[in-house]
């Protein structure tokens, strides 16, 4: 009867051990910053489903700029200095008009620049609008390791907005806020409006001491389109509208929101569980769910699935039927 009784013991003792380890690996797989197709189907089911039953409002918080309809032609050298065309980019007089309102009124909450700045793409506006961007507070620019060529006076305000896609497609799932490359314009963001901060120690991460997810699937809970944002207060086109605002001073326009300079709806889209979705709108997202701490499970959670791998690994060993179970403890 006792070794009838240690041995159950014993079983019950590897198999808490086999949870915990199974409940690692689990939190390491969470964090792998590519998503796995498979899951992609249902998450669509459920956004749609979500989309039906609470159409998405805009926060009051939010200011859009889009600068998807303000751009202007510049040259394109090659390795021998040789004019070989032009290029069209994001018109950089009409950024430096709207960046120097924002400075000087400064009633802004955060600032994202989420324009694509090349180096080798030059204007005559450049040196004053990245010395400006270099000396705004509460503002950030984008980056990523495969520009080959970023403006040094940009460095300082610089986050990486990489992110990763899935194994099979290249939509959009998961958002990693502390990449290998620097923190992510999410992570800045929070880091500056809310004092949201990650650290990694090993494979593990935490946010602001509590176990977190750095490669979180983000909920689109808001979005904008073409078709919506006719007449809304919360986007302004940077030449029609932003450009005005800024000649008649009507700086409460600005005030305690954050404002995403990007483009909104044209070239930077991406396919998402949640349909097509800007830059700028992942950025809100990404911070939205990362100030809210989505990414930080509940104890409960981690609980809960140590006692489902608990469970199926004594059912296991002692082959019995997972609903057998309660019997036997």
């Amino acid at each position: 009867m006792k070794r009838t009784t240690r041995k159950r013991w014993r079983r019950i003792l590897w198999s808490a051990l086999h949870a915990c380890l199974l409940l690692f690996l689990t939190y390491l797989a969470w964090n792998i910053p590519i998503g796995r197709d498979s899951g992609d189907l249902l998450l669509k089911l459920f956004n749609t489903s979500k989309a039906v039953a609470a159409p998405d409002t805009i926060p009051d918080d939010l200011l859009l700029v889009n600068t998807c309809y303000d751009h202007t032609l510049v040259p394109v050298y090659n390795e021998l200095g040789e004019e070989i065309g032009q290029r069209d980019i994001t018109d950089r007089r009409k950024l430096l008009e709207l960046c120097k309102f924002l400075y000087q009124t400064d009633s802004y909450r955060y600032v994202v620049c989420d324009i694509r700045f090349d180096g080798s793409l030059k204007t005559d506006a450049d040196s004053a609008l990245f010395s400006l961007l270099n000396r705004m507070p509460r503002c950030c620019v984008p980056w990523s390791t495969i520009m080959v060529s970023f403006p040094k006076k940009l460095i300082p305000v610089a986050a990486t907005s990489e992110f990763t896609t899935s194994f099979l497609s290249n939509d959009f799932l998961k958002y990693q806020y502390l990449p290998g490359s620097g923190e992510s314009i999410a992570l800045r963001m929070a880091g500056v409006t809310d004092s949201v901060h990650i650290t990694r120690r090993g494979p593990l991460y935490f946010m602001n001491g509590g176990l977190c997810i750095n490669s979180h699937i983000v909920d689109i809970e808001t979005n904008v389109s073409i078709d919506n944002n006719a007449n809304k207060n919360y986007i302004l086109h940077l030449g029609y509208d932003a450009m005005p605002i800024v000649k008649i001073g009507a700086e409460e326009v600005f005030r305690d929101r954050i404002v995403i300079i990007g483009d909104c709806f044209l070239n930077d889209m991406h396919n998402t569980v949640a349909g097509s979705v800007s830059g700028p709108m992942i950025i809100y997202n990404a911070y939205k769910a990362l100030v809210a701490k989505r990414n930080v499970p509940a104890w409960w959670v981690w609980l809960l699935v140590l006692l489902v791998y608990h469970l199926l690994t004594l059912s296991t060993l002692c082959h019995f039927e997972p609903h057998d179970l309660l019997r036997m403890l």
